[in-house]
């Protein structure tokens, strides 16, 4: 997901795909 001023290091591969770890989806 895309977020105001965060970077994609705060994102994690996981099985059911790419989860934001800022918003928790």
């Amino acid at each position: 997901c895309r977020h105001r001023g965060a970077s994609l290091a705060l994102a994690r591969n996981e099985e059911t795909g790419l989860r934001c770890t800022y918003h928790g989806w």
